[in-house]
């Protein structure tokens, strides 16, 4: 049984390495020079978390965006919205039938950026 639950956590982890947004996501990561971390308080086993450091959250949007301008706005769209020292962007392909690409940004000292990405497929009524 502990076999099945293992299996389904990596395969949960792994749904956004298969997903399309498999290269958006490690191609930030990439750009942004992140670590992976890991996840304290996940909501979702497919969580991945990473820190940039030293890094700010608007040095990331910057790279974020220059990322999505090189990809071509008829490949991917994205909304970006801040709360509470937390900032979130999602990032669509054109066809959004493919779900979304979601990124939580925070700044914890000022000096370092913590975040958070996870596929969200699209569900069956048709929101992502």
């Amino acid at each position: 049984m502990l076999l099945f639950v293992l299996l389904g956590l990596a395969l949960t982890r792994d749904d956004l390495a298969r997903s399309p947004y498999g290269p958006v996501a490690s191609d930030m990561l990439e750009r942004l020079h992140a670590l992976e971390a890991p996840c304290e308080m996940a909501i979702d086993p497919g969580m991945r978390c990473f820190t940039i450091v030293p890094g700010t959250v608007a040095g990331a949007a910057e790279v974020l965006e220059s990322a999505l301008t090189e990809y071509g706005g008829t490949l991917t769209r994205s909304a970006w919205r801040s709360a509470n020292g937390v900032h979130h962007v999602v990032v669509w392909l054109l066809d959004d039938v493919w779900g979304a690409l979601e990124l939580w940004l925070t700044e914890p000292d000022g000096q370092m950026v913590a975040g958070r990405l996870l596929y969200v497929p699209k569900r069956r009524n048709g929101a992502p």
